[in-house]
């Protein structure tokens, strides 16, 4: 069932326009006031447990309590709206397709497809719901901890690039696979086993490569598109096998 919430939300996502109301996270201010009020004496990995790790478990138990029975199409409605309010906000796919400019920040849009997409299927792929929300979670207490400690920070950031990591690899040889195999595959072999903060560049190197034949932003979407339909049936293939 996983794949198939997985490809409602994509698909929601591509072609849907949404953003007024779903990429709205105004409400992270005031969880994280409420955070604060647990974790001053806390050392700073307690403080990034608080703040990622409550919501995902939560939304985790909710669907796991009603996931049986009479509720279970309740379930699999709230997961899908759960998985595609973690989507996004930056660069979202159908505002993409929708854009008309001759130009766009090739680099950070391969890079952002990461983050805003990719990195979430691929958590929800492999721990369920939590592993979405724990990376949209994430993600979001690095843009909002502006007053934490550096230690904080710090661990923040590893976790990001900890979590990147593996999506960023698997979506860098579904660059390959989705335009100029040889060109690419070289390049994202030449980062394979580089370090945690290697994700970025390893992507926007792969996307340039890539993109040789153009970075419009039409030509993005479509590579993305090709890269979504690639990641979608080898997840199926994988829960098929």
């Amino acid at each position: 069932m996983n794949v198939i919430i997985g490809l409602v939300a994509v698909l929601l996502e591509r072609y849907i326009s949404i953003d007024k109301w779903h990429h709205r996270f105004s409400w992270f201010n005031h969880y994280l006031k409420l955070v604060n009020r647990f974790a001053a004496r806390l050392p700073s990995w307690g403080v990034v447990a608080l703040t990622v790790l409550p919501i995902p478990f939560a939304l985790s138990f909710f669907v796991t309590a009603f996931e049986h029975g009479v509720f279970h199409l309740f379930a699999f409605i709230f997961s899908c709206l759960i998985l595609l309010y973690c989507l996004g906000p930056v660069n979202s796919l159908h505002a993409l397709s929708q854009n008309t400019d001759e130009t766009v920040d090739a680099n950070q849009v391969v890079t952002d497809f990461n983050g805003s997409v990719v990195g979430v299927i691929f958590w929800y792929a492999s721990l369920g719901l939590w592993g979405g929300a724990l990376y949209r979670m994430t993600q979001l207490s690095i843009a909002h901890l502006g007053d934490a400690n550096d230690e904080t920070k710090k661990l923040l950031h590893t976790l990001q690039q900890a979590l990147d990591w593996l999506p960023a690899r698997l979506l860098g040889l579904a660059y390959a696979l989705g335009s100029h195999f040889m060109p690419v595959f070289n390049v994202w072999r030449g980062f394979l086993l580089k370090g945690l903060d290697s994700s970025a560049e390893l992507l926007q190197a792969c996307g340039k490569a890539a993109l040789s034949d153009g970075d419009t932003p039409a030509a993005i979407a479509h590579l993305f598109d090709r890269t979504l339909v690639i990641l979608l049936v080898i997840w199926s293939l994988i829960v098929i096998l």
